[in-house]
């Protein structure tokens, strides 16, 4: 028989996120967004780690990992996003020459979460007609790091720009060493991310909205019982649910090495847009309530948009 429910393990792991999403995070989130920082203490460089895992040469796992997996990890960021509109994440502007046994980067990167304090950045750069991932020190010549970016939604995450003219990095710094690394596979793995991350988000405004409409009374009536109330808080739902067999899917197909491009890009648009729904539908329930600081919709409405419009990137 085939089932389509996490394993006992997966379980575990996903109500161990739960349980620290909601004891860790959530009660520390507004003071977050307004502060626009986010303590050490809960910051975690893992896109940038699992790439390393998952594709770099057994040397650059020595050198990389135990710094970012130890008890204070440093920090570190995936640099994918171009400030074009246009970007199209498989075809970067930014491009790789090589020199001697090493190369040369030129281009701008926006949106690089951690900016302010990463150690080490995962450039995607154009290489010979291909992809490939550079790891460039954040003290690199010729690198320059703006100051943090001021954002719609996910205020709290310290995003910058990144500039590099003509940073030269060792042949040692491509990802995967001279056999170089799928590209395509690192971008399936944020998206399938982020698209967790939107289903996360989707569970997290229909969580709050359900109990509201409940308690909210009009005209001596739950608006929960009012049908224009209650068929939208059923379509939140089918919403969320939907965004998350989409996601399982594309896990599913990178947890078992198949071709994950397709699959992971359908969760991720998908995801997004009824992230965006959700979170609207959220401020509708709560009506003016849902536009003040004393409830979380609003925040979650504009972390909704901007994480809707990201690619390559997985903000944890």
């Amino acid at each position: 028989m085939i089932s389509f429910q996490p394993t006992e393990e997966q379980e575990v792991v996903r109500e161990a996120m739960r349980d620290f999403a909601k004891s860790a995070l959530r009660p520390i989130a507004r003071e977050c967004d307004e502060a626009s920082k986010i303590p050490d203490a809960v910051l975690a460089p893992a896109a940038f780690a699992f790439a390393v895992a998952d594709q770099g040469t057994p040397e650059q796992k020595r050198e990389l990992l135990p710094a970012l997996c130890s008890e204070t990890p440093t920090s570190a960021a995936v640099a994918f996003i171009e400030p074009t509109p246009t970007f199209d994440a498989l075809l970067p502007r930014t491009k790789a020459e090589p020199k001697g046994q090493g190369f040369v980067l030129s281009g701008v990167k926006s949106f690089v979460p951690l900016g302010d304090r990463a150690s080490h950045f995962l450039v995607i750069a154009r290489n010979n007609g291909g992809l490939d991932a550079f790891v460039v020190p954040r003290g690199a010549e010729g690198l320059q790091i703006s100051q943090p970016e001021k954002n719609l939604g996910l205020r709290a995450l310290p995003c910058a720009t990144l500039t590099l003219e003509r940073v030269e990095v060792p042949g040692s710094a491509r990802l995967g060493g001279a056999a170089g690394c799928d590209v395509r596979r690192l971008l399936a793995h944020s998206r399938a991310g982020l698209a967790a991350v939107m289903v996360g988000l989707s569970r997290a405004v229909l969580e709050y909205a359900v109990p509201y409409a409940k308690d909210r009374v009009a005209f001596d009536q739950a608006i929960a019982q009012k049908q224009a109330i209650a068929f939208r808080l059923a379509d939140m739902h089918i919403e969320t649910e939907a965004s998350r067999w989409l996601t399982w899917k594309a896990a599913a197909d990178l947890e078992h090495g198949r071709d994950a491009t397709r699959s992971a890009h359908q969760a991720r648009a998908y995801a997004a847009e009824k992230c965006m729904w959700n979170a609207d539908q959220g401020v509708q329930v709560l009506g003016g309530h849902g536009f003040i600081r004393e409830h979380p919709v609003e925040m979650w409405y504009r972390n909704a948009r901007t994480l809707g419009v990201l690619e390559g990137t997985v903000a944890l």
